[in-house]
């Protein structure tokens, strides 16, 4: 069997402009991963909002067509959401 070595080097220098480039590159890439993470909290808790609002909201509507059963569940619905 024939024996392969495969090396690369790769020659880097190390200076202050380089420096300066990865220092930007570092801060940009936290600041979109900032504004990411706030968009994507943003949408979650929007989209949790709008599913813990959605059964109560379905109540009320129906609430004209049976008032007593309905109040009452109301009622409880809204005491077991709050914290």
């Amino acid at each position: 069997m024939a024996n392969t070595d495969l090396a690369i080097k790769i020659a880097t220098t190390l200076d202050s402009t380089g420096l300066r480039q990865a220092n930007k590159a570092v801060d940009s890439l936290g600041k979109s991963v900032t504004k990411l993470g706030r968009n994507l909290g943003l949408a979650l808790g929007t989209t949790a909002l709008l599913l813990i609002a959605k059964e109560p909201l379905k109540l009320l509507q129906q609430m004209t067509k049976q008032p007593r059963y309905l109040v009452s569940r109301w009622i409880t619905l809204v005491c077991r959401l709050q914290i």
